[in-house]
């Protein structure tokens, strides 16, 4: 897969196909992007042999920029988009050109800004990802920027489907694999070391957890390939789960300052699709008597904040719990400008306690100094391993 679509001269996409059998020709509207005579008068600045080009704005076009379709929802889709170094796009109103270098379409043939993209920053990493796989980029920028581009790619690839839940790994392998080369270095269940603890900060988008079943893909609880549902990395405190392409609500100054990983190992699984791993990490923690009340609203919650000592954060799932559960929640990082504690929410796995799993992610309403006003007790530093 990966050398045939790198080695390709050309990618052509059907992108508003709904399925293979609708193949790539629509009907449009031709007059919005023919090619037409201007005749004007000689103008000193304007030699009369010269060709004037103009692109008119048009809605009926769809825009500079192209729109993400069926194609753009498909998870082996992403691979195939990032490893080609041209793709000509069929889209429902006109033909757009994609290479490493620029992308445009007929009705403007000028290279289109990232500020033109609907997701500027996506834009960006996919685009730095591709020009360095393509080798058209020194691989040290992506070294550099590997976390922030890396979380760029799970957002985009976990909003994606496939048919077959236990691809989840395989259908990124095409990336992946050139990606160890670059790094020199062994991913970590579909994260990178550089920065792993921004990478381990992962919620669900704004659907309904699942049960706990067997998916088709087995991972560690602490990565996001165990999960099926559409992943964010954003700060969702100011409200409540934003729409899919919100881009609000980014965390401005965020740090690291409790979180120490100590050691991390990852094995395939011999017999089934999927991965076990254990993360050992020393960090600082807070047991939490989580109830039905801790996942009211913010509003609500603000509302009887004073009478039942409720913190106002937002508490993310992974999985349906049942409550009241106890929970550990290990502090990750802290945002001091939206003043918030960014928390993984754990629970002892199986009898001993020897060992945690991860059911969610926090983000506590105010920093490490002020947990104590809520659970009477002052944050201890402790080592845990999780799987």
């Amino acid at each position: 897969m990966s050398s045939v679509f790198s080695n390709a001269v050309v990618t052509i996409a059907a992108a508003d196909a709904e399925d293979h059998a609708q193949g790539m020709f629509r009907g449009r509207t031709a007059r919005c992007i023919r090619p037409f005579q201007v005749p004007f008068f000689e103008h000193p600045s304007v030699k009369a042999e010269d060709i004037q080009y103009i692109f008119p704005q048009n809605r009926l076009v769809g825009g500079r920029s192209r729109t993400k379709g069926t194609l753009d929802t498909r998870g082996w889709i992403l691979q195939e988009q990032l490893l080609s170094k041209r793709i000509i796009y069929y889209d429902k109103g006109e033909v757009y050109w994609d290479c490493i270098t620029s992308s445009a379409c007929e009705s403007s043939p000028v290279s289109i800004s990232l500020l033109d993209e609907a997701n500027p920053e996506e834009a960006w990493a996919l685009k730095l990802l591709r020009r360095t796989l393509a080798g058209s980029l020194s691989s040290h920028e992506l070294r550099k920027r590997i976390c922030d581009t890396w979380l760029e790619v799970i957002k985009n690839y976990s909003a994606r489907v496939l048919t077959k839940p236990d691809d989840r790994l395989i259908a990124l392998a095409g990336i992946i694999e050139p990606l160890k080369v670059i790094l020199n270095e062994e991913p970590i269940a579909g994260m990178w070391h550089d920065q792993l603890w921004r990478q381990l900060i992962w919620w669900l988008g704004p659907t309904i957890p699942r049960l706990q079943t067997d998916n088709g893909f087995t991972a560690p609880s602490w990565s996001w390939l165990g999960v099926q549902e559409r992943v964010y990395y954003h700060n969702s405190l100011p409200g409540e789960r934003p729409p899919q392409d919100a881009l609000q609500h980014k965390f401005t100054d965020l740090e690291s300052c409790y979180f120490n990983l100590n050691s991390v190992e990852v094995q395939p699984l011999p017999d089934k699709a999927g991965l076990k791993g254990r993360l050992v990490v020393t960090a600082q923690f807070f047991p939490y008597h989580l109830t039905a009340l801790d996942l009211k609203s913010s509003v609500q919650k603000r509302l009887d904040k004073a009478k039942l000592r409720l913190n106002t954060g937002r508490w993310m799932f992974d999985k349906v719990v049942e409550l009241p559960l106890d929970v550990h929640c290990l502090v990750v990082a802290e945002d001091n400008t939206a003043k918030m504690l960014v928390c993984l929410v754990i629970v002892p796995e199986g009898e001993g306690g020897d060992t945690w799993k991860r059911v969610g992610l926090c983000h506590w309403d105010g920093l490490a100094w002020q947990i104590p006003s809520f659970i009477e007790a002052t944050p201890e530093t402790r080592t845990f391993a999780l799987v």
